[in-house]
């Protein structure tokens, strides 16, 4: 997908000058394994990968009334530290349906990150803030209480979060006419390709390997029947278009 291939390509080239700090996945059982593409593929598929189980949720399931929504799981993928929220069950009668979450995935550190929102995007770099000199005890160290001394500072200047690509993610029928064909026709000319990395046996087994571990880890999911999706509330595009300025 477009937005996929342009949070690869920035996290990618960021990972190249320097190791990141963290990933972090939230995504389903039906969507893990793309999920997994897309880090690799950001990542360079080298380094070690290790999960440790599920976090233990001590007798609380039971108390939501509903499938628990996520497991929590951590390790390192590709050598970096990740944390991954999988959702745990699926509707057997449906299983291509009912993600809470399709891909939401961050890869980034302390000088910014890196999000896919979506599947479908958009895709969103952003920052924490950091003030230079700010243990010292005085108004000058403050760019709060001494704005205009701050003001030249980068980390004054840049955006707190910048969208690459669109502002907001296509709907499933501009997605249909465009960004599945895009898709297509990227995995052909990768297919063709035959110095594309993903060909080689490595990339596969780190890819694989990721994933089966994972799923080894996460154990046997539930399975529940789900019901077709609320209309949300309040409308999104109502929202957008009273809370804009």
């Amino acid at each position: 997908m477009p937005a996929g291939q342009r949070f690869i390509g920035y996290a990618s080239r960021s990972a190249a000058l320097r190791r990141p700090a963290f990933v972090e996945i939230t995504t389903s059982l039906q969507l893990l394994y793309s999920s997994l593409d897309i880090v690799c593929r950001a990542l360079g598929a080298e380094g070690r990968f290790v999960c440790t189980p599920p976090l233990a949720l001590d007798g609380i399931a039971a108390e939501a009334g509903q499938p628990w929504p996520f497991r929590s799981l951590q390790g390192l993928i590709c050598g970096v530290p990740f944390a991954l929220h999988l959702q745990h069950y699926l509707d057997p009668a449906d299983p291509d349906h009912h993600s809470l979450v399709m891909h939401r995935i961050a890869i980034g550190g302390p000088e910014g990150n890196v999000l896919l929102a979506n599947s479908y995007g958009p895709v969103i770099w952003s920052h924490p803030i950091y003030a230079p000199g700010y243990g010292r005890d005085d108004a000058a160290a403050s760019y709060l209480l001494d704005a205009a001394s701050h003001s030249a500072s980068r980390f004054n200047r840049q955006p707190t979060a910048l969208t690459f690509g669109t502002e907001h993610g296509p709907s499933l029928n501009q997605a249909s006419r465009s960004d599945f064909p895009h898709a297509v026709h990227a995995a052909l000319d990768e297919l063709m390709d035959a110095d594309a990395p993903q060909h080689r046996p490595a990339w596969w087994k780190a890819h694989g390997e990721a994933w089966l571990g994972i799923m080894r880890a996460a154990g046997t999911p539930q399975t529940v029947a789900c019901a077709e999706p609320l209309p949300p509330h309040p409308d999104p595009l109502a929202y957008a278009e009273e809370t804009t300025p």
